[in-house]
């Protein structure tokens, strides 16, 4: 498969998931958000972006969640 082909196929699971997907750099940060997400969390795609994953996490969890 080359490399465009994998890339739509990829992109295409990760947006047409049902399930709450996310993706995050090595700094903690979203850099990617599926509409399952969006919806659960209530927060658009652009709300997500650069967003630190840590305050997703419930307060109280987020020191052993680090």
């Amino acid at each position: 498969m080359n490399a465009d082909l994998e890339h739509l196929v990829c992109r295409r699971l990760f947006t047409e998931n049902a399930d709450p997907l996310l993706v995050a750099g090595s700094d903690g940060r979203v850099v990617l958000s599926n509409p399952g997400a969006q919806a659960m969390f209530g927060y658009s795609e652009q709300e997500f972006d650069g967003l630190p994953v840590e305050l997703l996490v419930p307060e109280r969890d987020r020191e052993e969640h680090r």
